[in-house]
C-alpha cells in the first residue's frame, strides 16, 4: 500500500513538473508579446541582471582584498541561513505546526526546532529549497504600489528572486538532513522532483503576476479576485486536458 501511495506522490510532482514548465513560458511569452507588461517584464529582469553582476563584482572584490573576504562570506552565508531557517519556521505555522526556536549559529548553520502537526511534513521540510519567501512577502504588497513605482518594485522583486534561486542551487545538496529525510520516505528522486516542480511553479506565479496582480486586478473599474493563482489554475487546467487528449488518442491508436 505504502509503495502505490509513493507511486502516486512520484505521479503527481513529475505532472506539476510538466504543467509549471509550460505555464512559466506561457506566463513569460505572455509578457513578452503584451505591451503594458513587457516594459515592467524587462525591469524584472533587469533586477536579475543587477543581482548577478553584484555577486560577480563581490567576487573580484574578494580575490582583490583577501582580508575582507571571511567577513564577506560570513555575512552573505549569514542572509542564506536566516532566508533558509525563516521558511521553514513560516511554512510550519501556516500547516498549524508550533515552533519552539529558530536558531543560527556562527558556523553558517540553523535549526528550526518544531512541535509537528498530523499535515505538511513534505512541505515544511524541503519548500525552503523552492520557495522564495521574500519575493512572495513582497508581492502580497503589490496592490498598495502606485503605477509609477511599479516598474522599480518589480526590479526589487527580480533582485531578490534572483538571491533565492543562487540559495537554493548552493543548498541543494545530498548532505542536507533535510532531503535525507524525505528520500528515507519517497527514495532518492523524489525530493528533487519536488524541489524543481514547486520552485518553477512558484516561479510562473511571480512572473503572471505581473499582468494578472498577486491576489486580483482591477479590470474596467471592478476588482477581480483570483489574479496569479486563478490564471496558473486555469492554465494548469488547460494542459492538462491537452495531455489527456494526446494520451486519449494514443491509448486508442495502441487498441
Amino acid at each position: 500500500m505504502r509503495t502505490i501511495g509513493v507511486g502516486f506522490a512520484y505521479l503527481f510532482w513529475v505532472l506539476v513538473l510538466i504543467l509549471g514548465v509550460q505555464s512559466f513560458f506561457d506566463a513569460f511569452l505572455l509578457l513578452f508579446n503584451t505591451k503594458s507588461t513587457f516594459p515592467i517584464l524587462r525591469w524584472f529582469c533587469g533586477g536579475a541582471v543587477i543581482y548577478v553582476v553584484l555577486i560577480f563584482l563581490i567576487g573580484l572584490f574578494c580575490k582583490k582584498f583577501h582580508q575582507h573576504q571571511d567577513l564577506v562570506k560570513k555575512n552573505g552565508n549569514l542572509f542564506e541561513v536566516t532566508s533558509h531557517e525563516f521558511t521553514h519556521a513560516v511554512v510550519a505555522l501556516m500547516f498549524g505546526w508550533k515552533i519552539k526556536s529558530i536558531e543560527i549559529h556562527n558556523n553558517h548553520s540553523g535549526m528550526v526546532s518544531f512541535e509537528e502537526g498530523k499535515y505538511g511534513d513534505l512541505f515544511v521540510t524541503l519548500v525552503p529549497y523552492c520557495f522564495p519567501l521574500f519575493s512572495f512577502v513582497l508581492l502580497s504588497f503589490v496592490g498598495l504600489v502606485s503605477p509609477k513605482s511599479l516598474y522599480i518594485f518589480y526590479a526589487i522583486i527580480g533582485f531578490i528572486t534572483t538571491f533565492h534561486i543562487s540559495t537554493f542551487l548552493k543548498e541543494t545538496r545530498q548532505y542536507q538532513t533535510d532531503i535525507q529525510s524525505i528520500q528515507s520516505k519517497y527514495g532518492f528522486l523524489f525530493p528533487y522532483i519536488f524541489i524543481l516542480s514547486f520552485g518553477i511553479f512558484n516561479l510562473a506565479i511571480i512572473l503572471i503576476s505581473i499582468k494578472t496582480g498577486f491576489f486580483g486586478a482591477e479590470v474596467k473599474g471592478v476588482f477581480q479576485w483570483g489574479g496569479a493563482f486563478k490564471w496558473i489554475g486555469l492554465n494548469f487546467w488547460q494542459h492538462l486536458n491537452e495531455l489527456w487528449s494526446i494520451l486519449h488518442k494514443l491509448i486508442l491508436n495502441w487498441k
